[in-house]
């Protein structure tokens, strides 16, 4: 039989508490369950965002690779089924993004490829959100702005590759710099904007300003060399 002075013990009393205080919590179990599940949540979702960003890209690429311009889409209505790769999706799309920004789809598909490589493998963005958008609307509107003066060559329904947006911006700021830079205003507005639409598709894609120099350097250079 238990003697009552066992039940006053300190080193029983110690010994009860220190247990208990060691005893797994229920609660506390199950907030660590969730904040698991969260974190999990999270990590996949972003990686199945980046699946798509890869896959997206790509596919707009194909798409605007096969584009005609006679194709069905949103503003072409014939009777016959698409010649693009892609099918109808891929010629709406395309003829979307080409007619619009023209070659400033290509700073948007590299970019995406690149942003969906990145959360794949759970690395971290170049840059902020805020910073990373900026510099991705100003390599695309600059593409689009540098291929302005491209002549299409009946790619497009427009007469150059920059698209109606990036036709009429060049237009515009060709009217208002017409007295610094004379004739050669549009020439002049293209080569700074085919160089700020470079450096800032490379600096969302993880390179930093001076590295993205040095590569248009280095690629003006073996342009040089090879003229």
């Amino acid at each position: 039989t238990r003697r009552s002075s066992d039940l006053f013990n300190p080193d029983r009393v110690f010994m009860s508490t220190r247990l208990s205080a060691t005893r797994p919590s229920y609660t506390q179990d199950a907030h660590h369950i969730m904040t698991y599940i969260k974190e999990k949540s999270w990590v996949l979702t972003r990686r199945f965002v980046g699946i798509l960003l890869i896959i997206g890209s790509i596919t707009l690429a194909i798409s605007c690779l096969t584009y005609r311009m006679d194709d069905p889409s949103l503003n072409t209505g014939s009777g016959q089924n698409a010649h693009n790769l892609m099918g109808s999706w891929g010629a709406t799309w395309s003829d979307f993004f080409l007619q619009n920004i023209g070659l400033g789809v290509i700073p948007l598909m590299m970019i995406a490829f690149f942003m969906g490589r990145s959360m794949t493998n759970d690395d971290d963005l170049p840059h902020r959100p805020l910073p990373m958008t900026l510099l991705i609307l100003t390599a695309i509107l600059s593409g689009a702005i540098a291929a302005a003066r491209l002549p299409s060559f009946g790619f497009l329904p427009q007469p150059y590759l920059g698209g109606a947006i990036g036709m009429m911006i060049l237009n515009s700021l060709a009217g208002a710099t017409q007295g610094i830079f004379g004739p050669w205003v549009h020439i002049i507005l293209s080569i700074i904007f085919s160089t700020l639409s470079f450096l800032t598709t490379a600096m969302s894609i993880g390179l930093t300003l001076r590295n993205a120099t040095a590569r248009l350097l280095a690629i003006l250079l073996m342009l040089i060399d090879g003229a």
